[in-house]
């Protein structure tokens, strides 16, 4: 996944750099790396493409459940 589409997929669900790096398990300096170069790691290409099949509100209790437990 290329780092622009990364960044498409992260602003399509409104999620900030912080919450992208949140659900991923990865730090915000990851994420922006992510963005500048390119996703390298399969299982968040994975859960970029699994996310886009999930109903908005089970988005949003994940992303809320991902940013506590960080």
């Amino acid at each position: 996944m290329s780092g622009d589409e990364f960044r498409a997929w992260r602003e399509r669900h409104r999620m900030t750099q912080d919450q992208a790096a949140a659900l991923h398990c990865v730090s915000a300096r990851t994420v922006r790396s992510w963005e500048a170069e390119g996703v390298g790691d399969p299982r968040s290409v994975l859960l970029c493409a699994s996310w886009d099949w999930l109903l908005p509100e089970r988005r949003k209790q994940l992303l809320r459940l991902a940013q506590r437990v960080r």
